[in-house]
């Protein structure tokens, strides 16, 4: 097909086919992906609610394991080797 909106019918068509989607009712279609973006939404808004905390966590455990001091500020620590290295 020539580029523009008919080849990306095409593409979609294609896509359908290959994923048996085409079988599928409107509805049923519409289930489906809104069960995923359902889904994928609360992945992200837990990764992004939940991921600093735990950062943070697991940085904590590390310069204790490492330094053998929670306190340590790895972040400096990783700017003064950068620093080092350029």
């Amino acid at each position: 097909p020539s580029p523009g909106i008919r080849r990306l019918l095409w593409t979609y068509q294609q896509l359908e086919a290959m994923i048996g989607a085409d079988l599928l009712e409107n509805w049923e279609k519409a289930m489906i992906a809104t069960t995923f973006l359902t889904i994928t939404f609360f992945f992200w808004w837990s990764v992004l609610t939940y991921y600093p905390s735990h950062l943070s966590y697991l940085s904590r455990r590390f310069a204790y394991y490492v330094f053998d001091d929670e306190t340590v500020d790895l972040g400096l620590l990783f700017r003064g080797w950068l620093w080092e290295k350029v």
